[in-house]
């Protein structure tokens, strides 16, 4: 039993983990962008140009960084 509730465990973090890593506007696709100045880590590539200010914090976006995670 007790090897049953630490898969459960280990399943829930690792949902929690990937929905950290999702679009924060379509919830579909990883985020790979992020925002300058704030640095926010927040859409795809695909929602990004739809915004001037940051969905996180609002601030004005004035360069965005595509990320590579290897």
């Amino acid at each position: 039993m007790i090897l049953l509730e630490k898969l459960a465990s280990l399943e829930e973090e690792n949902r929690t983990l990937k929905d950290a890593r999702s679009c924060k506007v379509c919830m579909r696709r990883e985020a790979v962008i992020t925002f300058l100045p704030c640095g926010h880590l927040a859409t795809c590539q695909y929602c990004s140009p739809a915004f001037r200010r940051c969905v996180i914090c609002r601030k004005r976006i004035t360069a965005i960084n595509r990320i590579v995670v290897a």
